[in-house]
């Protein structure tokens, strides 16, 4: 009487290989790795050899991480293309081209008063529509009860120039350093910082590789940017209105499904 087979742990290489489809159905059967085939194709890593002889697998990659640097990509940055004067609510009341402003040893921007009168001709044209009585008045006059009457500042006109503006400030908790690169004092590197953000360890937090198009923190505030952020939280409450629970297990525990 013979004993029963003992179970074996291992397959021979006869029951391991897959049989060959040979019939009209064969390109037709499902595959669970055709799909996966089909999306993912990698082409051969390309090396050079290095200065040492060690070859490197070159990055062929044809985007960056690292957004470009830009006053779109980097909120905190001011915006010179342009200069403006404004009003209480910071609405603009002038706006000159960035060639006609040039800036003062303080810091601050000033365009020469002629050439202000001479770039202000619509808003001289409308303030006269607004207020009939001025209107035998001179460019130069009409322009001086303009500011008086409507600029956030109380005479932003100093002597022979106008205080501008850049069409966006820089935030206030924007920082910018140069300082040498750590433990070689003969090169230098320009952080870029926010002060109103730290790291745990406490630091300032870096954003000079980083893409910040809206910041709530920014001061003063970029509204148009901050339309993003507001979009977006209405667009997560309509959401949350249609949400349904639908369990997963009987008892604690679930899962959340928007409706439609």
């Amino acid at each position: 009487m013979s004993s029963p087979e003992a179970p074996r742990d291992e397959a021979s290489a006869d029951e391991t290989e897959l049989p060959t489809e040979t019939g009209p159905e064969a390109d037709t059967e499902f595959s669970p790795f055709a799909e996966l085939s089909e999306e993912f194709k990698p082409s051969p890593a390309v090396r050079h050899l290095d200065a040492d002889g060690l070859p490197v697998t070159m990055d062929q990659s044809t985007e960056s991480d690292i957004p470009r640097l830009s006053t779109t990509t980097l909120v905190c940055m001011e915006d010179r293309s342009a200069f403006v004067v404004r009003n209480h609510w910071g609405e603009e009341l002038l706006r000159f081209p960035a060639s006609a402003a040039t800036r003062t040893p303080n810091g601050q921007w000033r365009i020469p008063w002629e050439d202000a009168v001479k770039l202000s001709a619509e808003a001289i044209a409308n303030f006269r529509a607004r207020h009939p009585n001025m209107s035998t008045n001179g460019d130069a006059v009409t322009l001086t009860s303009l500011l008086a009457l409507d600029s956030a500042r109380a005479s932003p006109r100093r002597g022979d120039f106008l205080g501008v503006e850049p069409v966006r400030p820089a935030c206030k908790h924007y920082v910018r350093q140069r300082v040498a690169f750590e433990l070689n004092a003969q090169h230098s590197e320009q952080k870029r910082l926010c002060a109103a953000r730290r790291t745990t360890e406490g630091t300032f937090m870096s954003v000079r590789d980083a893409g910040i198009w809206a910041c709530d923190m920014r001061e003063p505030q970029d509204y148009r940017s901050v339309e993003s952020l507001d979009q977006f939280d209405d667009m997560k409450i309509e959401q949350g209105k249609n949400r349904t629970h639908l369990p997963m297990f009987s008892g604690a525990g679930g899962i959340f499904e928007s409706k439609g």
